[in-house]
């Protein structure tokens, strides 16, 4: 989880957000190259063992 989370804080820390909504927009955009890469997340996975004993 950490690995996806990194992003996201580097993405939105040290910024002074007018709105919630702004800030929200932010998180979803870095997010949405998660969803829309799914190799992304599975690369964190490193030796594919949780990938193994989920089946």
């Amino acid at each position: 989880m950490e690995q996806v989370w990194d992003p996201v804080k580097r993405h939105v820390s040290n910024t002074i957000w007018k709105t919630l909504d702004d800030m929200e927009a932010a998180i979803t955009e870095v997010l949405r190259a998660f969803r829309e890469h799914a190799e992304r997340v599975w690369s964190f996975l490193g030796d594919r063992w949780l990938i193994r004993n989920a089946v």
